[in-house]
C-alpha cells in the first residue's frame, strides 16, 4: 500500500535510511547539517532524528512508549532544545552555549535543533564553533539550512552534511493519488515540486502555485515582459528551486503540446534551466542565474506558452 505520508517517502531514500540506521545503532556524529529548500522536509527529518536520539529503549528506536518518547511527543522533553528563530545573534548563541553546559536533565542524550541555521549571524556562527566541535556531555546538534553556502566554511566542516533527497516524480505522484488528490492536480504538483514530496503536497493542497504562474507568464511574454518578470523573481531567492522547477514543468508541458521548429527551441531552454540548477549548486547567485535564462529565452525568439 502506498504511503500518504511524505516523511515516510523521504525515509525510504538511501541517504536518509542510512542516516537513521546509523543513529539507531549508535553511530552518532557531534553535529549534522541538513540542507534543502523550503518544503524539502528538513524539519520533519530533524524531528525524526531527535526521536531516535532521545529514546531510552535498548531495542526498536523510537519505541514511542518510554518516558523520553512520551515527553518528546508532548513537546515537554527537557533535553530537546528547539531554536526556530528566523535570526540568531551572538547573544542568543552564547545563551545557548551556557544552557547546554549543564548536565542533561534526563539520563541520556541532549539534542539541539537549529531550524534556521542560515539565519545565524557570522558572529553567532563563530561563537558556536568550539561547541559544535566538542559539545558538552552527550549533546548532538541538528542544523537545517537552505544551502551549505549560507553557512561559514568553519561551521560546515564541523557538521556531517546531508542534502535532502529529490525523489522520482512517479513516487510523489503515487503518494498524492493515495492521499486522494485528483490525478490532474497531482500531476501538476509532482511536476512543480522538483522531487520534494512535502512541497508537492503543499502545492496540491493549495491548488495553485505562484511560481508556476510566474513560469507561464515568463514563457508567454515578450523580451520586455521577461525582463520585468526576472526582476520580480530576484526578490524570491528563498524560492529559487521552486521557480526553476516550475519553469521546467511548464517547458515539459510545452514540449508535449508544440511541434515543428519550436521543439528544438524549447529543448534548448530546458537545457538552460538544467544548467541554471547546476549553477545554483556551485554558488552562482540567483540574479546571475536569471540573467542566463533571460539570454537563452531571448535567443530562441519564440513565445512558448501561447495557445497551450
Amino acid at each position: 500500500m502506498t504511503s500518504t505520508d511524505p516523511a515516510q517517502l523521504i525515509e525510504q531514500s538511501a541517504q536518509v535510511a542510512g542516516l537513521l540506521s546509523g543513529l539507531r545503532v549508535g553511530r552518532v556524529a557531534h553535529a549534522y547539517l541538513l540542507t534543502g529548500p523550503q518544503g524539502s522536509g528538513k524539519g520533519r527529518l530533524m524531528e525524526r532524528c531527535a526521536q531516535i536520539l532521545l529514546c531510552a529503549s535498548p531495542d526498536e528506536r523510537p519505541c514511542g512508549v518510554c518516558p523520553p518518547c512520551c515527553w518528546h511527543k508532548a513537546g515537554t522533553h527537557p533535553d530537546d532544545i528547539v531554536m526556530s528563530e528566523e535570526r540568531m545573534g551572538v547573544d542568543e548563541a552564547r545563551a545557548l552555549i551556557a544552557s547546554i553546559a549543564r548536565k542533561p536533565f534526563a539520563d541520556g542524550r541532549r539534542v539541539v535543533r537549529i531550524h534556521r541555521a542560515d539565519g545565524m549571524t557570522p558572529q553567532a556562527q563563530n561563537a558556536l564553533l568550539k561547541t559544535l566541535e566538542e559539545p558538552p556531555g552527550d549533546t548532538v546538534f541538528l542544523l537545517a539550512a537552505r544551502g551549505e553556502k549560507d553557512l561559514l566554511p568553519t561551521v560546515r566542516s564541523r557538521c556531517r552534511p546531508l542534502r535532502m533527497p529529490r525523489l522520482p516524480d512517479q513516487a510523489i505522484l503515487s503518494m498524492l493519488e493515495a492521499a486522494g488528490i485528483p490525478r490532474g492536480l497531482a500531476l501538476g504538483a509532482a511536476a512543480q515540486a522538483g522531487g520534494y514530496p512535502f512541497l508537492a503536497l503543499q502545492i496540491a493542497e493549495s491548488g495553485e502555485s505562484a511560481a508556476f504562474a510566474w513560469a507561464q507568464a515568463f514563457l508567454a511574454g515578450d523580451a520586455a515582459a521577461r525582463v520585468r518578470l526576472a526582476q520580480e523573481a530576484e526578490g524570491h531567492k528563498d524560492e529559487a528551486e521552486a521557480y526553476l522547477s516550475a519553469l521546467e514543468a511548464a517547458l515539459g508541458l510545452a514540449l508535449h503540446s508544440r511541434g515543428g521548429g519550436d521543439l528544438g527551441r524549447i529543448a534548448r531552454i530546458i537545457e538552460a534551466s538544467a544548467r541554471a540548477r547546476a549553477q545554483m549548486n556551485v554558488f552562482v547567485s540567483w540574479p546571475s542565474v536569471l540573467h542566463g535564462l533571460l539570454i537563452e529565452s531571448d535567443a530562441q525568439r519564440t513565445v512558448i506558452w501561447e495557445d497551450i
